[in-house]
């Protein structure tokens, strides 16, 4: 509808402007209509173009910096975004690797790394699976932690062969290492009601209701210190359990009284109804039993 607009209005000035020019009245409204339509279509092209310059700037520049993208997370942990710690770790390796990897913010990058620690933890099926990795980034030149739930490719730079089990790949190297190890012990707790300051989105902070009914501590091997690594219950307005780390929580508090729980492993602890037991065995009597790496 524009476009004909625009062409009736263009023909309606040629034809009234050309009655000044020596031109024949028979071939007013020819160069008028003719004229119209040739001056509406170059106009409408040059509008085009001008907007297409910028898109196409615009993409260069996207195709020239970090890609983001809402990929699924979990290629190399059996589909788990956030496994399960199994308080085993090696260290001491010296391991290369290629990876494309997703940061917190969804930027993807192509890195080449050297692995010096590796972090386990279980699938879904517990069986016991690389889940974090300490190593030498080439890109930023310096030491970097990458979970292994945000690889989404990984490639051996030796033989460029592309790797599908990352376990596999990395047994023999673990299989000369003696593992760091920790109890990975569970608490169910009795439902407990309290609004929890925590980093579901990087960077970002929001506080939430939640009723927690189990947690996940860590102790130490060489002693009874214990560690709280997760909480897990129903936050409102949701019906699935959901596990909340203890690295991404800045607080809790009671959500009558609003005061802050300054200790609250021992708060929640002190509520445990079972417990504590290995993580797969509901067995309340395994307390303090090593989780082996061929489980």
């Amino acid at each position: 509808m524009n476009f004909i607009l625009g062409t009736v209005g263009m023909i309606i000035l040629l034809y009234f402007g050309t009655g000044y020019l020596p031109i024949a009245e028979d071939n007013r409204m020819k160069v008028a209509i003719y004229g119209g339509i040739a001056l509406t279509i170059l106009g409408a092209i040059g509008q085009y173009m001008g907007k297409a310059k910028p898109a196409n700037s615009t993409s260069k520049k996207a195709a020239t910096s970090k890609t983001t993208s809402n990929v699924p997370l979990g290629l190399y942990t059996y589909g788990e975004e956030e496994p399960a710690l199994a308080g085993i770790t090696y260290g001491g390796l010296k391991t290369p690797l290629a990876i494309k990897y997703s940061d917190s913010k969804g930027d993807i990058t192509q890195r080449e790394i050297v692995i010096h620690q590796v972090s386990m933890g279980y699938s879904r099926t517990g069986a016991i699976i690389p889940i974090a990795m300490e190593a030498f980034c080439k890109l930023r030149r310096r030491e970097r932690t990458f979970n292994v739930p945000r690889i989404l490719e990984c490639t051996d730079p030796v033989t460029h062969q592309p790797i599908t089990d990352l376990g596999a790949f990395l047994a023999p190297a673990l299989a000369e290492i003696e593992p760091y190890r920790r109890s990975n012990l569970i608490y169910d707790v009795a439902p407990t009601k309290m609004v929890v300051r925590y980093q579901f989105r990087r960077p970002k902070f929001s506080e939430k209701p939640i009723t927690i009914t189990s947690i996940g501590v860590y102790q130490s091997p060489n002693g009874p210190h214990q560690t709280l690594s997760y909480i897990e219950g129903t936050l409102d307005g949701k019906t699935e359990a959901q596990r909340l780390k203890t690295a991404r929580l800045g607080a809790a508090s009671n959500p009558e009284t609003g005061e802050l729980i300054e200790d609250l492993q021992a708060y929640l602890i002190s509520r445990a109804t079972k417990g504590p037991y290995n993580y797969g065995n509901s067995d309340p009597n395994s307390v303090g039993v090593t989780i082996s790496a061929t489980e």
